[in-house]
């Protein structure tokens, strides 16, 4: 299977990190970004600007792969991985709490926002949703 290029694999990471859901053209490269669950037939005027996107995902849909927003327990595990890399000390355990008390996704985002560790935490993201990413592609790729 050829390699998929990076540049593409870190576009995609970014947009389904702002929610949106992404179709990869595998044979031109092209990627089409747009919000999850639009449907064709359900189009109003706000929709507008991805008629023409849908329309091509439609007319080339096998050549399409789509690639959405990791489940919550895969989003979860980014979560616990990056607090294991932190350094023993109060800000790891309040992490590695936060993660197991309630409303664990609300708290961790409260504690990084407040924290030295909210960019490591952005870059770890990134490079996390990059291998979900390049691993969904592969998956989809070898399944056919």
């Amino acid at each position: 299977m050829a390699e998929i290029d990076k540049k593409i694999i870190k576009q995609i990471a970014e947009k389904i990190d702002f929610g949106l859901e992404c179709f990869y053209n595998r044979k031109t490269g092209v990627v089409i970004a747009m919000p999850s669950g639009l449907d064709s037939y359900d189009i109003d005027d706000d929709d507008e600007f991805y008629k023409d996107d849908l329309a091509t995902i439609k007319k080339n849909g096998r050549d399409f792969i789509t690639i959405t927003q990791p489940v919550s327990h895969e989003s979860f595990k980014f979560m616990e991985d990056f607090a294991t890399e932190i350094k023993e000390g109060r800000f790891k355990n309040q992490l590695e709490d936060a993660l197991q008390g309630k409303k664990p996704f609300q708290n961790f985002r409260f504690l990084i926002d407040g924290s030295d560790y909210r960019q490591d935490w952005f870059d770890f993201k990134q490079k996390a949703l990059e291998q979900y990413v390049e691993s969904e592609i592969e998956w989809k790729l070898e399944d056919e």
